[in-house]
């Protein structure tokens, strides 16, 4: 197993801390040029620039653009640096596409790191079998015992019988984008139900009498439904539904899920038949707006999730933006408190998206 290598910069931070706590550099002493540490370290420069920033940020080093970098505390901190293991299902590649999943890890290992802390990017996957190259399964609770960690964080891990195997290790355990507070684990996620039932809400206030849900699997029933299962997609249902119930209690509630998977072109297929069964909708709440432009005609407004920028097109109501930086923000800031209170209750934050409704015509 090994670490992302997006994240080299953390290791290079570790590295010259523990040289600065060690010793080897005195207060004031000059480092290297940015240039030397990357060449001598096989490192671009951007790399050690993010490392020497982060030593900054801690206190560590004094950066000048005319005298260079100085050592400023040689001290180890008062209180002790642990260790936080993030396990996650995303993988480089995928993380480097998204800027919204970019920001979250930066802003995650900032304030870790920040407040003093050391932190260990693993991919929660590895592949057992080597005459199976394709079959991939979680990493065992025992290897992950193995790491040494003093803390863990999982990222976009959705099943429940994992995270509550992780929960068994006995390590302060956090869960993002997933609440599992019922599996006794801190946990910070999208608020989904409140998205769902504020953008159901605004439909409502423009004047649509009939409005249709589209989403991905529900809790799943069969073992192999599991990897493509979102919990957040019963959230966002159950959102919708308390919407109508609430504010159109006459209204009936018409949901679709594609039981197989959750995909752009899944959603898109899943609208298309609920509008062919169901053609009064004149609205559509969907998990994923952008997925339904396609569909965008006269008479139809949709409205959906969105975790990244958008670019409006005709018939999109609105969106609820979920912002995984906020998301970052929040595990580091709970883990955090873990830290100072490792006996205190179980904690939750939920994160409210940001509703963002776009002019257009109202139905009546």
């Amino acid at each position: 197993m090994s670490g992302t290598a997006g994240f080299q910069y953390v290791q290079l931070a570790d590295k010259l801390r523990e040289r600065i706590l060690a010793g080897e550099y005195t207060t004031g002493a000059k480092l290297a040029s940015i240039r030397e540490i990357a060449r001598h370290e096989g490192l671009n420069t951007l790399t050690v620039s993010r490392a020497i920033d982060v030593l900054a940020e801690q206190g560590y080093v004094v950066k000048s653009s005319r005298r260079g970098i100085f050592v400023q505390r040689v001290t180890p901190q008062k209180e002790k640096a642990h260790l936080v293991g993030v396990l996650t299902q995303v993988l480089p590649n995928v993380m480097a596409a998204s800027p919204e999943l970019k920001t979250m890890f930066h802003n995650l290992q900032k304030q870790i790191m920040r407040a003093g802390h050391r932190i260990l990017m693993q991919c929660g996957f590895w592949y057992p079998y080597p005459h199976k190259p394709n079959v991939q399964e979680y990493i065992p609770p025992e290897e992950v015992r193995r790491l040494g960690l003093d803390a863990l964080l999982t990222v976009g891990i959705y099943n429940h019988d994992y995270i509550a195997s992780l929960a068994r290790l006995r390590l302060p355990t956090l869960t993002v984008d997933i609440d599992a507070m019922c599996l006794g684990v801190d946990s910070v996620a999208f608020d989904n139900r409140a998205g769902a039932f504020a953008l159901t809400q605004e439909l409502l206030n423009r004047g649509h009498k009939h409005i249709c849900y589209v989403g991905g699997p529900l809790p799943p029933r069969v073992p192999r439904y599991y990897d493509a299962f979102d919990p957040s997609a019963l959230e966002r249902a159950e959102g919708y539904c308390l919407a109508l119930q609430a504010l159109a209690p006459g209204q009936e509630a018409r949901m679709f899920h594609n039981e197989e998977e959750r995909s752009p072109g899944a959603f898109l297929e899943t609208a298309k038949e609920a509008l062919a069964s169901h053609p009064e909708c004149t609205a559509i709440l969907c998990e994923g707006a952008m997925c339904l432009a396609p569909l965008a005609r006269a008479g139809l407004e949709i409205a959906g999730f969105e975790v990244e920028e958008f670019a409006p097109f005709t018939g999109l109501a609105g969106v609820a933006h979920c912002d995984y930086g906020q998301l970052g923000n929040a595990a580091a800031d709970l883990i955090l408190k873990r830290f100072a209170d490792p006996d205190g209750p179980v904690r939750r934050t939920l994160v409210k998206p940001e509703i963002r409704m776009l002019a257009g015509a109202r139905n009546g």
